[in-house]
């Protein structure tokens, strides 16, 4: 028991700015704030700048007094339900994640009451540390020792950050979804890291998040979309189930691929340069994550709707230097060209992927002889190039004579900035730099 126990109330505390100053080094003033830590989150939200700073420390006995008084929880998502004020939601966003990261066993401490308020949590997703506090909740199953992305898929979570983001176009439901992508494939979760993308493709609101996003072309939403489609590829080389098979998040993506090919197509213009813009560059990412999906009827839309071409198109276009893109396209050839048995690996051929490729080789020789450098799309078209190079059933004589001849010859020539021969320079007792000469007295 500390000596100020029963002798200061939490505001008089706070209003004695010694006390307040000796806390961070004063055991007897840290035990009294360990046992009247709720009477600081009190004063907190009443906006007193000290409790802010003293509860915020991060120190362990903050911390200690945060996870022992049970009342504390419930009270910060009361005041999250009631309160619009920004600096307050963040202070109690951070204070969460505090909580969490003390008590590894949070299953057995606050799942209960983390499961009955999972609406409100998600409703004040917008705040960075909510947001984070979320994230670090659904990926608390790393190593399998709890379940609480089970519990909190059990109550809702999909459905809230569907509808989340569908009312309000929430980027913190596209962040939460990337984090647990990054999370599930990063780590061997097993049957845990499942049961959300179970929900996902069960989600009775996932047509109207689609149709919400493709109707408006929002841009955070085709990211979120990038990110769904590589929670539930096929693990066969290429499956060829019928439509009705497919995961929901492929199904019901089906109708949109017009959209997609709309916005993959450049506009005809006499201008030398053309802006890609965010939305395009996320929309070919979103195709990325479709070519890894090692479905044949995803494939045979990608062919119908030429959006295989257009993204192609997209690479070779002179009129832009989006290095970004171009390296998720390069990601795209290199994938369906060891995907022997994919449709996707003949339309690109029947594109004409082999001669294009030659015609960029020959433009990025050209444009080195007149700016002396290479352009940014030489170095990528290599990547291609050396991929279909090593395809065994590669027949094209003109192709392989250029590559053998031009490419190879090109690429054993040393450059004059890196020959064998270093040239050296000797310094002599007379040499002049043209500077002054200076005597230090040495």
């Amino acid at each position: 028991m500390s000596r100020l126990d029963g002798v200061l109330t939490a505001k008089e505390f706070l209003k004695n700015q010694t006390l307040v100053q000796d806390f961070f080094y004063t055991k007897d003033i840290q035990l009294w704030v360990l046992n009247h830590t709720f009477e600081l989150c009190e004063e907190l939200v009443l906006g007193n700048n000290n409790a802010k700073m003293i509860l915020t420390s991060n120190m362990t006995v903050v911390l200690q007094g945060l996870n022992k008084d049970k009342r504390i929880f419930p009270f910060f998502i009361e005041n999250l339900q009631t309160t619009d004020h920004g600096e307050l939601i963040e202070t109690i966003g951070k204070l969460l994640g505090n909580m969490l990261k003390y008590y590894t066993n949070i299953n057995i401490e606050n799942i209960d009451e983390i499961q009955k308020h999972v609406k409100v949590l998600v409703h004040n997703i917008n705040s960075y540390p909510i947001c984070d506090y979320i994230i670090s909740l659904l990926t608390h199953d790393t190593y399998q020792k709890c379940e609480t992305l089970k519990l909190l898929c059990k109550e809702g979570v999909v459905h809230f950050l569907f509808e989340e983001y569908i009312n309000h176009k929430s980027y913190g439901v596209t962040r939460i979804i990337k984090e647990i992508v990054l999370w599930k494939h990063m780590y061997n979760v097993g049957i845990v890291g499942e049961v959300f993308v179970d929900n996902c493709n069960t989600e009775p609101l996932l047509p109207q998040l689609y149709s919400s996003i493709f109707e408006t072309q929002d841009v955070d939403g085709i990211e979120t979309v990038g990110y769904l489609l590589t929670l539930s590829p096929s693990n066969d080389e290429l499956c060829k189930i019928p439509i009705d098979g497919l995961p929901s998040i492929y199904r019901l993506l089906l109708p949109f691929y017009g959209k997609i090919s709309e916005w993959l197509t450049l506009p005809q213009t006499t201008e030398p340069t053309v802006v890609l813009g965010n939305a395009r560059i996320q929309t070919v990412y979103l195709v990325l994550s479709l070519v890894v999906s090692n479905y044949y009827e995803v494939f045979a839309s990608i062919i119908k709707h030429k959006i295989l071409r257009k993204v192609f198109d997209i690479f070779f276009d002179k009129r832009h230097n989006c290095t970004i893109v171009r390296q998720m396209v390069v990601d795209i050839a290199i994938i369906i060209l060891q995907q022997q048995s994919s449709p996707l690996r003949n339309e690109l051929f029947e594109y004409g992927i082999l001669e294009k490729c030659i015609d960029i080789d020959k433009y990025a020789v050209q444009y080195r002889a007149k700016h002396n450098m290479y352009p940014d799309i030489f170095g990528l078209n290599q990547n291609i190039i050396k991929s279909l190079y090593s395809q065994d059933d590669l027949e094209d004589d003109e192709f392989i004579n250029y590559v053998e001849t031009v490419i190879a010859d090109r690429n054993s020539t040393p450059t004059v900035y890196l020959s064998d021969s270093v040239q050296t320079y000797e310094v002599t007792s007379d040499w002049n730099d043209g500077l002054p000469i200076i005597d230090y007295g040495m």
